[in-house]
Protein backbone atom coordinates (compact mmCIF):
# COMPACT_ATOMS: atom_id res chain seq x y z
CA UNK A 1 0.00 0.00 0.00
CA UNK A 2 1.38 3.37 -0.99
CA UNK A 3 1.61 5.96 1.93
CA UNK A 4 0.14 9.10 1.46
CA UNK A 5 2.62 11.99 1.65
CA UNK A 6 2.16 14.83 3.80
CA UNK A 7 3.92 18.00 4.71
CA UNK A 8 6.16 18.13 7.80
CA UNK A 9 5.25 19.64 10.87
CA UNK A 10 8.40 22.53 11.20
CA UNK A 11 8.78 24.47 14.76
CA UNK A 12 10.98 26.71 16.48
CA UNK A 13 11.86 26.13 20.66
CA UNK A 14 10.69 29.45 21.93
CA UNK A 15 12.57 29.55 25.35
CA UNK A 16 15.90 28.48 23.58
CA UNK A 17 15.90 31.40 21.24
CA UNK A 18 19.21 33.29 21.59
CA UNK A 19 20.62 30.60 24.25
CA UNK A 20 23.34 28.04 22.64
CA UNK A 21 23.25 25.79 25.77
CA UNK A 22 19.32 25.60 26.05
CA UNK A 23 19.22 24.67 22.01
CA UNK A 24 21.82 21.78 23.00
CA UNK A 25 19.93 20.33 25.72
CA UNK A 26 16.72 20.86 24.21
CA UNK A 27 17.83 19.49 21.21
CA UNK A 28 18.82 16.08 23.42
CA UNK A 29 15.45 16.20 24.84
CA UNK A 30 13.65 16.47 22.00
CA UNK A 31 15.00 13.58 20.09
CA UNK A 32 14.73 11.09 22.98
CA UNK A 33 11.20 12.21 22.76
CA UNK A 34 10.92 11.33 18.94
CA UNK A 35 12.58 8.54 19.30
CA UNK A 36 9.96 7.16 21.76
CA UNK A 37 7.09 8.29 19.03
CA UNK A 38 8.99 6.72 16.19
CA UNK A 39 8.72 3.29 18.32
CA UNK A 40 5.00 3.28 18.97
CA UNK A 41 4.27 4.36 14.99
CA UNK A 42 3.10 8.06 15.82
CA UNK A 43 6.67 9.81 14.03
CA UNK A 44 7.73 8.67 10.51
CA UNK A 45 11.24 10.62 10.63
CA UNK A 46 12.67 14.05 11.90
CA UNK A 47 14.95 16.66 11.92
CA UNK A 48 16.83 18.59 14.89
CA UNK A 49 18.96 21.46 13.73
CA UNK A 50 20.22 24.18 15.53
CA UNK A 51 19.93 27.23 14.00
CA UNK A 52 23.58 29.40 14.05
CA UNK A 53 22.80 31.90 11.30
CA UNK A 54 21.72 32.82 7.56
CA UNK A 55 24.36 30.43 6.10
CA UNK A 56 22.77 27.37 7.89
CA UNK A 57 19.18 28.04 6.91
CA UNK A 58 20.50 28.49 3.54
CA UNK A 59 22.68 25.00 4.23
CA UNK A 60 19.59 23.56 5.38
CA UNK A 61 17.05 25.02 2.94
CA UNK A 62 14.61 25.95 5.23
CA UNK A 63 12.10 27.71 3.91
CA UNK A 64 9.96 29.11 6.97
CA UNK A 65 9.37 32.10 8.23
CA UNK A 66 11.39 31.87 11.29
CA UNK A 67 11.98 36.00 11.72
CA UNK A 68 8.35 36.36 12.88
CA UNK A 69 8.94 33.77 15.98
CA UNK A 70 12.97 34.89 16.70
CA UNK A 71 13.13 38.43 15.84
CA UNK A 72 15.97 37.41 13.79
CA UNK A 73 18.10 36.27 17.01
CA UNK A 74 20.26 33.32 16.46
CA UNK A 75 20.70 30.33 17.95
CA UNK A 76 17.46 28.77 17.77
CA UNK A 77 16.22 25.02 17.70
CA UNK A 78 14.01 24.21 14.70
CA UNK A 79 12.71 20.89 14.64
CA UNK A 80 10.75 19.21 11.56
CA UNK A 81 8.24 16.10 12.25
CA UNK A 82 6.78 13.73 9.10
CA UNK A 83 3.77 12.03 11.10
CA UNK A 84 3.22 8.50 10.03
CA UNK A 85 -0.51 9.12 9.71
CA UNK A 86 -2.64 12.66 9.43
CA UNK A 87 -4.60 11.06 12.64
CA UNK A 88 -1.30 11.73 14.53
CA UNK A 89 -1.07 15.65 13.88
CA UNK A 90 -3.42 17.29 16.58
CA UNK A 91 -1.49 14.83 19.23
CA UNK A 92 1.87 15.97 17.57
CA UNK A 93 1.25 19.64 17.58
CA UNK A 94 -0.40 19.72 21.46
CA UNK A 95 2.11 17.92 22.45
CA UNK A 96 5.21 20.26 20.80
CA UNK A 97 3.36 23.04 22.27
CA UNK A 98 3.62 21.99 25.72
CA UNK A 99 7.34 21.10 25.20
CA UNK A 100 7.44 24.71 23.73
CA UNK A 101 7.43 24.68 20.24
CA UNK A 102 5.96 27.29 18.04
CA UNK A 103 4.85 26.29 15.07
CA UNK A 104 7.04 27.73 12.28
CA UNK A 105 5.13 28.50 8.79
CA UNK A 106 6.76 28.50 5.78
CA UNK A 107 7.06 31.13 3.38
CA UNK A 108 4.22 31.11 0.96
CA UNK A 109 5.73 30.93 -2.54
CA UNK A 110 9.37 30.62 -4.25
CA UNK A 111 8.60 34.76 -4.66
CA UNK A 112 8.75 35.07 -0.94
CA UNK A 113 12.45 33.12 -0.72
CA UNK A 114 13.76 37.00 -0.60
CA UNK A 115 11.93 37.46 2.49
CA UNK A 116 14.24 34.88 4.46
CA UNK A 117 17.68 36.89 3.60
CA UNK A 118 16.64 40.64 4.52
Amino acid sequence: MKKESMSALEYIHFDSIGDLLKCRVESKKSNIWLEDEHKINIVDGWHIFVIHNIQTIEEEFLLIKYKEITNNVFPFLYVAIQPTTEDNINYLETKMAALGYLKAQPIDSWDQEDELYN
